[in-house]
């Protein structure tokens, strides 16, 4: 009866995520999603035909002079065995794992800031975000969007704005800290408007990255007519 005389698996990582390519002779596999694997059986003699079984859909296998290849993208886990056919005998492997182990979304932490703030016309309406962003292949890139609103019920009027941060963002790194100070006069916010904003990121995965974002944040000016109004 024909046997498996040397096995390889090489797992060629995604491209975005900086890892080295890497040889093993373990079948149960576990890799980040994307990452393309190719096994490599050598029998000790001729069989007729080989086929990989992987969550239950059944691939053949090529080969020639008793060595075989297959490349599959991991995508998703699940659990895979070879099953080979030897004059009219079938003999089937046992059962090995895939994890792909998935690419994490950027984790996005705002210090030092209020979910509400509040000013007085008289004030100086000024707000600094400081963001702690990490990811685990690397950061791409972050904004913060904000929403301006002027009015009252039907004819408030909204506004988007999206805004940078003050210091430069060097793709691919896995931490970024970024601040940004965000004067509410310079938005052309008065007396009665509000500010809602968060902070966005997204990470270098490609060809679709994932995205993040933060807790919305509020900030107001308090309306000096109205609230002089409510006292009378």
């Amino acid at each position: 009866m024909p046997f498996i005389e040397r096995q390889e698996v090489f797992i060629d990582f995604p491209d975005y995520s900086r890892q080295k390519s890497q040889t093993t002779n373990e079948l149960n596999i576990k890799a980040t999603e994307g990452s393309k694997i190719t096994w490599t059986l050598q029998f000790d003699q001729e069989i007729d035909s080989l086929f990989m079984e992987v969550s239950g859909e059944k691939l053949s296998i090529n080969g020639k002079n008793g060595s075989f290849s297959k490349s599959l993208l991991l995508n998703v886990s699940g659990f895979y065995n070879f099953k080979y056919f030897t004059q009219g005998e079938v003999v089937i492997s046992e059962i090995y794992s895939l994890e792909a182990v998935m690419d994490k979304a950027p984790l996005i932490e705002i210090s030092g800031l209020d979910s509400f703030t509040s000013f007085e016309v008289s004030d100086k309406k000024e707000l600094t975000i400081n963001a702690k962003i990490t990811d685990d292949f690397g950061v791409s890139d972050a904004e913060i969007i904000a929403t301006v609103t002027k009015g009252k019920g039907e004819s408030v009027k909204f506004r988007e704005e999206r805004l940078g941060f003050d210091n430069k963002i060097n793709r691919g790194n896995k931490q970024l800290d970024l601040s940004k100070k965000i004067v509410l006069d310079k938005l052309g916010l008065s007396s009665g408007d509000e500010l809602y904003f968060y902070v966005e990121a997204r990470d270098v995965k490609s060809p679709d990255p994932n995205y993040a974002r933060s807790e919305t944040f509020f900030a107001v000016i308090k309306d000096t007519i109205r609230d002089e109004f409510a006292v009378e």
